[in-house]
């Protein structure tokens, strides 16, 4: 899994990011966390739809397109939930809900990801 940031007209909006990449790393996600840090999130592609099926905390999503344009932004995803992101959503970056100023990302930002 590598770490990587997401930035938004210089401005970075999450500083820390795991990427799940294999098919493992997907399918487990943030199952067996209790929590995340504030200013970190998973991004998880390709995936189009999530669930939060035994999480531990609520989640605030951003499904982003292949060319990393938000699609959709929902919030305060608490557990035992299902979200689709929509026929454009190509992956899905999950933060803690709560944290993330609700100005701060906005469906058809261009997000930028950046080496840690």
């Amino acid at each position: 899994m590598r770490l990587t940031r997401v930035s938004r007209d210089d401005a970075v909006l999450i500083s820390r990011v795991e990427i799940a990449e294999s098919v493992a790393e997907r399918m487990r996600g943030l199952l067996g966390r209790s929590a995340l840090d504030q200013g970190s999130g998973m991004l998880i592609a390709p995936c189009r739809s999530i669930h939060t099926w035994c999480m531990q905390f609520s989640l605030d999503l951003i499904f982003v397109s292949s060319d990393l344009h938000v699609t959709r932004v929902v919030r305060d995803v608490r557990p035992f939930r299902a979200v689709l992101g929509g026929r454009d959503a190509w992956g899905v970056i999950e933060v803690e809900h709560g944290w993330l100023d609700e100005a701060a990302v906005r469906a058809g930002d261009r997000l930028i990801f950046q080496d840690s």
